[in-house]
């Protein structure tokens, strides 16, 4: 069978329920008609059935020449007209009315109305070229007039590149600021920013604070500043890997911290249960059809992911809806990401592209004293001090870090090579060879005891990755050995 035939065959793309509501929304709130041709700029072809073609024609009619398009006037001038029966008779255009929909779904409907349109326009197109296949016309013409008749039925695709054109002479408008981190402006609209750590790090303890200070715009842990402006006061919250139990305890604790039980800006959901894609799939629902959207955070994005944190294609793919999301609806994304097991960096492909393309990047690590220390691994913008916080009780609390020392020394990162080319030099001195144990007393005893072994693996990992150290095997035994000998 051919494509034709079988396209022909098969109902073409429709949505006559969603003309309805949105035909009643038009004629229950005339001004809904001037924020649909803002935003849309609907003609009556794009709906499906002939009636709501004429329905609509005649709507824009009274717009145009009585300046109301309500139920009445729409229903009287069809009267007028003889259309009234055409259209379905006044009894059916009073239930359009009647249950019509919000404001905030109509722009949803239309845009699905739309879509429909544009299928339906696609395939028409794509038949008849088909059938010029068929009679042998030039391939190249074809294809240029396909690409021709799509662009012309997406107007906006002529000027994409225009649209997107910098222009060096324009006023620059700050991005206003969602959360404030000390002084910096670590989280602004239109952008995403990135929390990590190790498994058990107190990511979602941190993720809930700074949900809890944009909700209603107030400060947590002396340091965490929101600041949505009153139309944006929304927040979405995701959790994709806890269970129901957890994830509501979660969120329980995000409004003890503010002192309201049941925030109604605060609409939370708990994903476990869903597959990769479904996961994916409800959060873009909801983020298309919350009205008033300020903020999203999503605890666990690594769980959005079907086929894995190193599948490279997916991962970019990933990124790309986090950055349409931010630039579309001018929210601001918090994303939570896990770092590997061996090392500091955020997990797979996945943590290497939203690491490139995030504001502001946090980490999360914990001491020996059970202090939870934060520290701006990346920003845009300028960056903010250490700071910490502790979990009483499973409630969350600001702390004094420890000494400037002992806080940095956590992170082999955050120290300069010099400092470890001394440890090192100083620990393989007297022994060419040390075994792991012995090579994580030295490092823990080198900078003072301020951590423990979890953290002094780190260490060793961070030096094997830079070829500071090799491991060796002597029989059965692994060894350390060290390779930038400057003694």
């Amino acid at each position: 069978m051919s494509l034709l035939n079988t396209t022909m065959d098969k109902p073409q793309p429709q949505a006559p329920g969603l003309e309805q509501l949105v035909l009643g929304a038009i004629m229950a709130s005339p001004s809904v008609l001037e924020e649909l041709q803002k935003e849309l700029n609907l003609t009556p072809e794009v709906f499906y059935t002939s009636a709501h073609q004429t329905l609509f024609k005649e709507i824009l009619e009274c717009k145009s020449k009585i300046g109301s398009n309500d139920l009445w006037i729409v229903s009287q001038h069809l009267m007028d007209i003889n259309k009234l029966e055409e259209v379905g008779g006044a009894k059916l255009l009073t239930n359009y009315v009647k249950y019509a929909p919000t404001n905030g779904e109509v722009i949803y409907h239309a845009k699905e109305i739309v879509q429909k349109y544009i299928a339906r326009q696609t395939e028409l197109i794509l038949c008849k070229a088909q059938e010029r296949c068929q009679s042998l016309d030039d391939i190249g013409d074809i294809i240029g007039d396909v690409k021709k008749d799509l662009t012309d039925l997406i107007p906006e695709c002529k000027n994409d590149y225009e649209n997107f054109k910098i222009d060096p002479l324009c006023e620059l408008t700050e991005p206003p600021v969602y959360c404030s981190i000390g002084n910096s402006p670590s989280m602004t609209a239109g952008n995403f920013s990135l929390l990590n750590g190790k498994v058990k790090s107190g990511k979602t303890f941190l993720l809930g604070s700074i949900v809890a200070s944009m909700l209603n715009n107030s400060r947590q842990l002396e340091i965490l500043t929101g600041s949505l402006p009153e139309d944006k006061q929304n927040i979405l919250y995701f959790d994709t890997e806890q269970s129901s139990f957890h994830a509501a305890r979660t969120i329980k604790r995000i409004c003890s911290l503010i002192d309201k039980p049941n925030p109604p800006n605060l609409l939370a959901y708990s994903l476990r249960p869903f597959t990769p894609a479904e996961r994916l799939a409800f959060i873009e629902e909801k983020i298309s059809k919350t009205p008033n959207l300020g903020a999203v955070a999503i605890d666990g994005i690594r769980d959005l992911l079907t086929m894995g944190i190193n599948d490279e294609m997916e991962a970019t793919s990933l990124s790309s809806k986090f950055l349409k999301w931010t630039s579309d609806f001018n929210i601001h994304l918090i994303l939570l990401l896990h770092q590997n097991k061996t090392d500091l960096n955020a997990r797979g492909h996945i943590g290497t592209e939203i690491l490139n393309k995030a504001e502001t990047t946090l980490t999360v690590t914990k001491d020996k004293s059970d202090i939870f220390i934060v520290s701006c691994e990346y920003s845009r913008d300028i960056s903010f001090n250490d700071f910490g916080f502790t979990i009483e009780d499973g409630c969350i609390k600001g702390s004094n870090l420890p000494a400037e020392e002992k806080a940095q020394t956590k992170n082999p990162q955050y120290i300069e090579d010099q400092k470890h080319y001394q440890l090192s030099d100083s620990i393989f001195k007297n022994n060419t060879k040390l075994s792991y144990t012995e090579l994580q007393d030295a490092i823990i005893y080198g900078f003072g005891n301020t951590f423990g072994r979890n953290v002094s693996r780190t260490f060793i990992t961070h030096y094997l990755n830079k070829g500071w150290i090799i491991k060796l095997r002597d029989g059965h035994k692994t060894f350390y050995a060290y390779t930038r000998a400057s003694f």
